[in-house]
């Protein structure tokens, strides 16, 4: 195992636990507290990609700029711990048959990728030979970055569908949004080409307006009903 592929393994196993434990976690606050860990974890995994631009992007604005925004919103509306409730008929009739194929999908992928992994651990003596300064011992396999990319999103769509606290909700659709994220630089890498990091830069600008609008939208709907149970909000007038 070379020490690239080493410490994208670190890294996976910090992205994945962090978004594990936004699904878990019935307070915000702890929700927001995973979810700056599996930015800081993606801001490494950029790094060992070349992307120190989007790292650097990554840690100001995203896991700095705009987490502080959720946890000051968080504050500020005093939210308190999720309900726990019955499922509702979108997570039961749709949430659950969706996510049983994601993860039959997944572990398709996983699998795939594992055999692969093993292959490059057979030819790590021809690497080694070859010299880690060349371009054939460097990288990890892209296959890597887009498995891990799916594990996230797919977390992300278990929590939007099963969370009911909005500002939950809302943090499940930015870890859909740094999944794709780590997509677009495993490919601009791949392919030698800078496409992808721009449009990862564009994702974060997109990202932080968005949430700078949609908090002060959950603010005006905390206020005038009193609760943040997206079960019990179908509009925003009374």
């Amino acid at each position: 195992m070379t020490p690239q592929i080493a410490v994208f393994l670190v890294l996976a196993a910090v992205a994945v636990a962090g978004a594990l434990n936004l699904i878990l976690q019935r307070h915000p606050i702890h929700s927001a507290l995973s979810l700056i860990v599996v930015m800081v974890a993606l801001a490494g995994l950029y790094l060992l990609q070349g992307a120190e631009f989007i790292a650097a992007v990554q840690i100001i604005v995203y896991a700095g700029a705009i987490m502080v925004l959720f946890i000051f919103v968080i504050m500020l509306l005093n939210a308190g711990e999720e309900e726990r409730e019955n499922l509702s008929r979108l997570a039961r009739f749709v949430g659950v048959p969706l996510g049983l194929v994601f993860l039959v999908e997944v572990a398709y992928w996983i699998a795939r990728a594992t055999s692969h992994m093993a292959c490059s651990w057979c030819m790590q003596g021809v690497l080694d030979a070859v010299g880690p300064e060349s371009p054939g011992g460097v990288v990890v396999p892209t296959s890597y970055y887009l498995v891990l990319s799916a594990v996230l999103f797919g977390l992300g769509v278990v929590a939007f569908v099963f969370k009911r606290n909005i500002i939950t909700i809302f943090m499940s659709i930015e870890l859909m949004l740094n999944a794709v994220n780590l997509a677009f630089v495993a490919f601009s890498r791949a392919l030698g080409q800078l496409q992808g990091q721009v449009f990862v830069f564009f994702v974060i600008v997109v990202a932080a307006a968005e949430a700078a609008v949609g908090l002060a939208i959950i603010i005006v709907i905390a206020r005038n009903r009193g609760t943040l149970d997206v079960e019990r909000v179908d509009s925003l007038k009374h």
